[in-house]
């Protein structure tokens, strides 16, 4: 476990029908959503990526009036000493704070 310095969440939103929306500006059916670290190290620990005091928000991330939930799809990390992992669907539960859902199935999306 090392300090990180970025995290870059690949999101996707969805409707309320569970469909895959992209953007009304540019199309994009995917956004990467990035936050600085130092973040201290937590993912491995039974800890997440996000278990930060920094609170990082993001505005006008999609144009589109139908989206009804994100999710994150996947997750590329630097850490501090310059390496580098990617954390795909098969492990980014483990990388999310216990208790935030992580998931736009039907009936689950955010309102």
């Amino acid at each position: 476990d090392k300090p990180i310095k970025y995290v870059s969440m690949n999101m996707e939103a969805y409707n309320r029908v569970g469909d895959v929306v992209k953007s009304t500006i540019g199309g994009d059916m995917i956004k990467v959503l990035r936050a600085v670290g130092p973040i201290e190290p937590g993912l491995g620990n039974g800890g997440s990526f996000f278990n930060s005091s920094k609170t990082t928000s993001y505005e006008n991330v999609w144009y589109n009036n139908s989206i009804s939930c994100v999710r994150v799809a996947s997750a590329d990390i630097e850490y501090m000493d310059g390496s580098t992992d990617t954390i795909g669907p098969e492990r980014i539960a483990d990388a999310i704070k216990p208790g935030i859902k992580n998931t736009c199935e039907l009936g689950e999306q955010l309102r």
